[in-house]
């Protein structure tokens, strides 16, 4: 957002706007989508051990690759997700 007046964001977060003619600014709504579910298809969609691209994450998950990487991160930091062999992680 370009202002966060009632103070929702931490200092340096950001989150996704569009603009259309007849809207103005408005929330992207792929910035949106449920955190836990996106978690869920992105580890069924690597399951396979294909190794893949932050971008082909994004395309496929309908979210922005920064929003792509920063979870595909999040899910090896956390062992959710085996960098090595790109294979869900029990447990």
């Amino acid at each position: 957002m370009l202002k966060d007046r009632d103070g929702d964001l931490a200092v340096g977060q950001a989150t996704g706007l569009i603009f259309s003619p007849e809207d103005g600014f408005r929330l992207d709504p792929r910035e949106q989508l449920d955190q836990d579910d996106l978690d869920r298809r992105a580890v069924d969609f690597g399951a396979d051990g294909t190794w893949r691209t932050d971008r082909e994450f994004a395309d496929k998950l309908e979210i922005g690759r920064t929003r792509a990487r920063a979870m595909l991160e999040r899910l090896t930091d956390t062992r959710r997700w085996s960098s090595r062999r790109a294979r869900r992680v029990e447990g």
